[in-house]
């Protein structure tokens, strides 16, 4: 608490602190309160007058006035009982006119204005003293002798003055309670109305200060009124939001089935329609069931359609309200975590996929029998992240303990066992063992199961397309087959998610393989379209769009030999990678080093040895040991500057690497001599010229 008096002048240091008080009480720290007294009537300096006649406008408050010593202690006692209301309430009592703290005397309510300006309680005081005045009169009659017309009056002026004492004490209160209530009022923002009031009352008006406060009650009534028509409103409208909310949704469906528009344009309106339905859900009082129904169904679609980012946001959201509700044990709290699993790894954050997918794990095998069927699609999540983690031992263990409950349970979902045959078959692709020559036969047994169940117009069936495709082109060198298959994939998948889809991205990138040797045209036409859609849905930083602009690049190099074009992809790709793993990752050291051959086999020297030596520094700042350098050696960086003629820096590298070959392959070795033969030729060079 801070009390800052001011009597007749304004201080410059005190202005200071004042202000200083002030800005730390808006920022919520102490002073909790802030209380400002000025003494009145008296003589003061026009910068004091000034300031205390903005003070109500600057800050915003009203200030204490006192007259003299006790009006300035009942401020003081009164505020610190509105500071500590809970210890000052049972010590502070009005008895007698008197103000008292724990039964001691400290203030006469004669000196206080709003006491001894009130018209009542002066002429309560007044009749009081004039009934004592009389009954001592009629005391000393009666001390005289026997009067019994003296007694009986007698009797009545004590029994007058007695209620004329309550009524004074009960004024004295509820004077006392209104100064009580405006000390309360300090340090909080009040209308001008209230101020008018607060300045009757302590000069001793307190009908004056009713009257003021008589629009109040009016205002209040009318208030009240308005709030009533408010809430009805309200409720309404939160009535109306419910049904806009649920005729969105069925808007959202029926925009989606609506065959006779382009698919892309169903999707944006879609999206469009989802966000709208989500805000306003968010800006109403909406059920908090039906609010994660919108936000599950919102999730499906931003999943579906490889809005994956915003997917990821809606996803916390709902594990945080079902958390809320369900705690940690509960079905729905493993799908959520499922769910978020999945949505990691489409963002290629697979050890992220991975963490959720285990969490989901440990909540089901809490709650569920070991052969139940979400433990089994729990194993199987488990094995896709470590097969996007290239671990296929370990994605193999999980999809065999997946098989292994399906073919335990009864009424098998053959469905899932198809997708864990493909699992399993994708294993034996990987690791290029004998089970390669079984793929083949796994998958197409998937593919007839998810076509006898969905027909040929399903994601399921394009995705067994794509494996059997993939398989004829990298087992059977079979690009034919593999293109038909791709084909009836990307049908499938244009006709379902449009243009605009990491899975049509992907499939564009498949069919540009097979045409780059015999068509590189065609292929760079379907890497273009590659490229487009990973822009549209990552966003230009991001590692799928780095490697798109390599496979692009590499097209342009070879077959088309288009040099400049293909360095100029390849530093794309590296831009973009360097901001997404940073300056000093090994993988930028391999990136830097390939684009720094690319450089010096097509004669750009000058970039070469920028390449070579950002690779080289990265791999010295992450080994710490050049003994432990894998690529870009000294005489990559040699050999460069000797095409640029730049002799002495040639000479630099080569000893360098010269050194590094003594020591690790010895003066013998053929490799050492090499590069002792090339510094001799180069010093030969430099001494004729």
């Amino acid at each position: 608490m801070c009390m800052v008096m001011y009597w007749t002048r304004f201080g410059e240091y005190t202005g200071e602190e004042l202000m200083t008080a002030y800005e730390e009480l808006k920022a919520g720290r102490n002073p909790r309160k802030l209380y400002v007294f000025f003494k009145e009537p008296g003589d003061i300096t026009p910068e004091l007058q000034s300031f205390k006649e903005s003070f109500a406008t600057e800050f915003g408050h009203f200030y204490c006035k006192f007259e003299n010593v006790d009006s300035m202690r009942l401020h003081s006692l009164l505020q610190l009982e509105a500071y500590q209301n809970s210890e000052m309430k049972d010590l502070l009592k009005v008895e007698d006119s008197k103000v008292k703290v724990d039964g001691q005397a400290v203030i006469n309510l004669d000196n206080i204005p709003f006491a001894a300006k009130n018209r009542r309680y002066r002429e309560l005081k007044d009749e009081i003293e004039r009934i004592e005045s009389e009954i001592r009169t009629f005391e000393g009659v009666l001390a005289a002798g026997p009067n019994e017309v003296i007694s009986d009056l007698l009797g009545k002026k004590r029994s007058e003055i007695y209620y004329k004492k309550e009524e004074l004490s009960e004024h004295e209160n509820f004077l006392f309670d209104t100064a009580v209530r405006i000390a309360q009022q300090q340090g909080d923002r009040i209308s001008e109305r209230m101020a008018r009031a607060i300045q009757a009352f302590e000069d001793g008006r307190a009908g004056d200060a009713n009257a003021i406060l008589e629009e109040a009650l009016h205002d209040a009534k009318e208030l009240r009124r308005d709030i009533a028509k408010t809430k009805e409103l309200l409720k309404q409208q939160q009535e109306n939001a419910a049904v806009s909310i649920s005729e969105l949704l069925l808007k959202a469906s029926v925009t989606l089935a609506d065959d006779s528009r382009p698919v892309d344009d169903r999707i944006k309106e879609t999206h469009e329609i989802y966000r709208e339905a989500y805000a306003l859900a968010n800006e109403s009082d909406y059920d908090r069931e039906k609010y994660m129904e919108l936000l599950s169904k919102y999730s499906d679609f931003l999943f579906f359609y490889a809005k994956y980012e915003e997917c990821l946001n809606v996803d916390d959201e709902l594990l945080r309200i079902k958390s809320s509700l369900y705690g940690d044990a509960h079905p729905d709290i493993a799908q959520q975590f499922s769910r978020i699993g999945w949505t990691c790894l489409r963002l290629y954050d697979d050890n992220k996929s991975l963490e959720y997918f285990n969490k989901a794990l440990c909540v089901r095998l809490s709650i569920f029998d070991a052969t139940h069927p979400d433990i089994a699609r729990n194993y199987n999540a488990i094995g896709v992240a470590y097969m996007c983690q290239y671990e296929p031992e370990c994605a193999l263990e999980y999809y065999e303990k997946s098989l292994n409950i399906w073919q335990l349970t009864s009424g098998r979902n053959e469905l899932d066992i198809s997708e864990t045959y493909s699992n399993i078959a994708d294993v034996h692709c990987m690791q290029c063992d004998d089970g390669v020559n079984k793929a083949l036969e796994y998958y197409k047994k998937s593919l007839n199961v998810k076509l006898s169940l969905f027909g040929e117009n399903h994601l399921s069936v394009a995705c067994d397309y794509k494996r059997i495709g993939k398989f004829y082109t990298d087992f059977r060198a079979d690009c034919k087959k593999g293109l038909e298959y791709y084909e009836k994939a990307l049908k499938i998948e244009l006709s379902i998610l449009g243009e605009n889809h990491p899975a049509i991205a992907d499939a564009y990138q498949r069919i540009s393989l097979l045409y780059e040797d015999e068509e590189p045209n065609i292929a760079l036409s379907y890497l273009n379209k590659y490229l487009k859609i990973s822009l549209s849905v990552y966003g230009e930083n991001h590692i799928t769009v780095a490697n798109a602009y390599k496979v692009i690049g590499s097209i342009y190099e070879s077959p088309l030999c288009d040099y400049d074009k293909a360095l100029k992809y390849y530093e794309k790709h590296l831009e973009i990678s360097v901001s997404v793993c940073g300056e000093n990752d090994s993988d930028i050291a391999s990136r830097c080093y390939e684009v720094g051959i690319f450089c010096y086999l097509h004669k750009k020297y000058d970039k070469a040895v920028e390449c070579f030596v950002n690779s080289l520094n990265i791999q010295l700042l992450l080994v710490r040991n050049e003994n432990f350098i894998r690529e870009t050696t000294y005489s990559n960086i040699g050999e460069a500057y000797e095409f640029l003629g730049k002799y002495n820096k040639a000479l630099e590298y080569y000893s360098k690497e010269l050194n590094l070959r003594l020591r690790l392959l010895g003066d013998n070795h053929p490799d050492t001599k090499l590069i002792r033969d090339k510094i001799e030729i180069i010093r030969g060079e430099t001494e004729s010229l």
